[in-house]
């Protein structure tokens, strides 16, 4: 069945402004790491610096697979992280899906 209307999932980036999150809307980003230990350094200096856009953050790994799966609460105004931080993850070999819950 489809999503909810003001519930959006999605593999990339939003590219239509007026797709964008609201500042108050709840913003998950679930990033997949597949093969953890070589790409963890990078992947942990672009989450460093959108650091002031993360609420709250949860990383699980997977040692059997060697991947590693994170999801970041995101604050504040999306435009600051929203597209950038996906693009450059994705550029590093991870995963990305995002969820918008609207108010």
């Amino acid at each position: 069945s489809p999503p909810a209307k003001h519930n959006k999932a999605s593999k990339s980036a939003i590219t239509n402004m007026a797709d964008m999150p609201k500042k108050d809307d709840h913003v998950l980003i679930v990033i997949h790491v597949p093969k953890r230990a070589e790409r963890a350094v990078k992947i942990q200096e672009i989450i460093t610096k959108y650091g002031e856009s993360i609420r709250s953050r949860l990383g699980m790994h997977d040692a059997v697979h060697g991947s590693g799966l994170i999801t970041c609460e995101m604050m504040g105004d999306p435009a600051k992280y929203w597209a950038h931080m996906e693009e450059e993850l994705q550029d590093r070999g991870a995963e990305t899906r995002h969820m918008v819950f609207a108010h």
